[in-house]
């Protein structure tokens, strides 16, 4: 359908024709929301196809924003043609088809109402059901002030009886070492393990310090008995070449090399030069023979 058609038909709808409600139903099909398509479609299917009529008036119902404006339109087009009738058929024929257009309207108003029954049915449906959802809640909020109040009235009697029947509290005094502690214990923050092991490492402390001054006392009652046996410094060993010699040897074993034994051999130093040899010949026990000749060379050259 043309634009130019479709605004000549809602300026005047009078001029809608048979081939308008087959355009207007293509329209519909591709419009399904378009509200003045739905009505002009059932003006002219009022008008020219009653079966398409029935089914055109439901949807157009449905997408109407004003019922009783749809009503008056539709019938607003009727009386037209009812008007153009009178003046062209005799008023027999006008008679029955007044009386047609009774039973329509009616039948037309019941659809209608039929709607609207049908469209508060949902509305209803759909607040029952959200009271519904919400009564879980409603329950579940009266349990939580039924327990906030028992639980305050319990409260208060618990209250009242301790204020008929005051608690008399005696405080006792520590008697004895344990209940020392435990009294520390409770009134300084201490724990009884901490005490117990303090006291511990005092005693510990008394008895090293007690046998110190028991040693000390023997120590210095030997010293005035057998002032001899205890010597304050040791005697001073004499020096001695040949003991020299040996420190000297015995301090740097682990330095000696076949050179160091020609530097002894050649400064004259046979017994150190004889020593070293020895030394290599334990390390290199395969040139322990080259060694031994050179020692009893050094011997014999002494």
């Amino acid at each position: 359908m043309q634009v130019a058609e479709l605004l000549k038909y809602i300026k005047n709808p009078a001029l809608l024709d048979k081939q308008s409600t087959t355009d207007l139903q293509k329209l519909v099909n591709d419009f399904p929301y378009f509200q003045t398509a739905h009505l002009l479609l059932s003006m002219s299917s009022k008008k020219w196809d009653a079966s398409v009529y029935q089914q055109s008036l439901k949807k157009t119902a449905i997408v109407a924003t004003n019922r009783s404006h749809l009503f008056h339109l539709i019938h607003q087009l009727e009386n037209n043609v009812v008007v153009e009738a009178e003046e062209k058929n005799e008023l027999i024929a006008n008679v029955i088809e007044q009386n047609n257009n009774k039973e329509d309207q009616k039948h037309e108003l019941d659809i209608l109402k039929a709607t609207e029954v049908v469209t508060e049915n949902k509305k209803e449906e759909t607040v029952v059901s959200t009271k519904k959802i919400l009564d879980p809640e409603e329950i579940l909020e009266k349990e939580i002030q039924k327990q906030v109040v028992e639980s305050f009235v319990e409260k208060e009697i618990l209250k009242t009886q301790e204020l008929h029947h005051p608690i008399e509290i005696k405080k006792e005094e520590p008697s004895n070492f344990s209940d020392w502690l435990l009294f520390l214990r409770k009134n300084n923050g201490q724990s009884y393990e901490n005490i117990e092991e303090k006291v511990n490492e005092q005693k510990e402390k008394n008895k090293i310090s007690t046998k110190k001054e028991k040693n000390k006392a023997l120590i210095d009652k030997i010293i005035d008995t057998n002032p001899g046996l205890i010597r304050n410094k040791e005697e001073p060993k004499f020096y001695t070449p040949d003991s020299k010699a040996k420190e000297s040897l015995v301090e740097n074993e682990h330095l000696v090399t076949e050179t160091l034994a020609k530097i002894y051999a050649l400064q004259g130093s046979v017994n150190k030069a004889v020593r070293a040899y020895e030394i290599l010949s334990l390390k290199f026990p395969q040139k322990s023979a080259y060694f031994a000749s050179l020692i009893e060379k050094l011997k014999n050259n002494q």
